[in-house]
């Protein structure tokens, strides 16, 4: 190797390392908005400068700037996602609850899939809408709810369930649990 030889490729390599550098960078800056650093998001760093040396500002603006460039790379928008809805999960707990819950919570919550933290936030959000109701409004909506339940079949009369809950009384169990006691009595005591 002859010393030019040299001399190139001990520039290529401290390019590369100043390119890595500048994509670590990168990816740090942009950590809270869901960048993900991986090797493909490496890998099309480099195929978008193309050999060009790669600088933090140029990233930069070619990610602020190049919405195709943006396009491409690898998101996490979950981390982001999971992060709101977390803080918004311990916003609605805060009342009343002492500075040590509220932390064992958040560390609890970390483990809750996305769309179990989803379902947290709308059952609290639910709950404290309910709190700011009256007691009347309150039952008119459970009223309502209740008006949508399910119909028992007409194929179900009266003599057929009183054979069914003597002959397969989980079969019988389960058309209580699903259609509700109030249906069913009133079935059997011909009324409906």
């Amino acid at each position: 190797m002859t010393y030019q030889e040299h001399q190139d490729e001990l520039q290529k390599v401290q390019q590369q390392a100043e390119d890595a550098h500048a994509i670590l960078n990168f990816f740090r800056k942009y950590q809270d908005s869901g960048l993900v650093g991986c090797d493909a998001n490496i890998r099309l760093a480099h195929d978008y400068f193309n050999g060009d040396p790669i600088t933090l500002e140029a990233l930069v603006s070619s990610y602020e700037t190049d919405q195709d460039f943006r396009a491409s790379l690898a998101h996490q928008t979950d981390v982001h996602e999971r992060a709101t809805l977390i803080d918004k999960i311990i916003d609605l707990l805060s009342g009343g609850n002492s500075d040590d819950i509220l932390e064992s919570e958040r560390r609890r919550f970390v483990y809750f899939s996305t769309q179990q933290l989803r379902d947290k936030l709308n059952e609290l959000e639910s709950r404290v809408e309910m709190k700011a109701l009256s007691t009347d409004e309150v039952r008119t909506i459970v009223k309502s709810q209740n008006a949508t339940a399910p119909q028992l079949p007409a194929h179900h009369t009266a003599l057929s369930l009183k054979a069914l809950s003597k002959s397969d009384f989980a079969a019988f169990k389960k058309l209580v649990q699903f259609y509700g006691i109030d249906l069913i009595n009133r079935r059997l005591l011909g009324q409906s």
